[in-house]
């Protein structure tokens, strides 16, 4: 089976909630450190895993994906430091997250990259034209909120 077939397979069981039958699929995947297997594996949780069992797997997989420069497990973490939810709460950690998956292509990180680079927040330093660029690709591509934070921003600018 290639990696593509058992990726699929473990993708279908997930929709159909057989996690074990995923488990399965994944595990020659997850030995040879396939950052998509990785990531999916930090999606799901396994029967007869209590909650925290499953947050410190979780935490860990989404680490070697993100290690891997998979882009939703670099904004996963990023969203986790940010909110504080089930990771300390670090403002310098999310940006640099959101960075690393905004340059891996993830669009909801141009937004949030863009706009700590527009408004130089999160201890960054301002680069309005960057911003602008990021918020911009974000909003081409339909991500939630990305318009209307542009239309903000080239207000901001007198631009509109």
């Amino acid at each position: 089976m290639t990696d593509k077939e058992a990726m699929a397979q473990a993708r279908q069981a997930v929709e159909s909630e057989h996690y074990e039958a995923a488990e399965v699929a994944l595990r020659p995947l997850l030995k040879r450190e396939v950052p998509e297997a990785l990531y999916l594996y930090a999606c799901f949780g396994l029967p007869n895993e209590s909650d925290e069992q499953f947050e410190v797997r979780r935490f860990w997989y989404l680490h070697q994906a993100a290690r891997l420069a998979h882009p939703e497990a670099l904004y996963s973490l990023a969203v986790m430091h940010d909110c504080g939810d089930q990771a300390v709460r670090s403002s310098e950690l999310a940006f640099c997250y959101f960075r690393l998956a905004a340059n891996a292509g993830k669009a909801e990180a141009k937004l949030s990259y863009g706009l700590d680079l527009f408004y130089g927040t999160n201890g960054v330093l301002p680069d309005a034209y960057r911003g602008l660029e990021l918020v911009k690709q974000a909003c081409d591509v339909g991500v939630d909120g990305a318009c209307e934070a542009l239309e903000g921003m080239l207000s901001k600018q007198g631009l509109r």
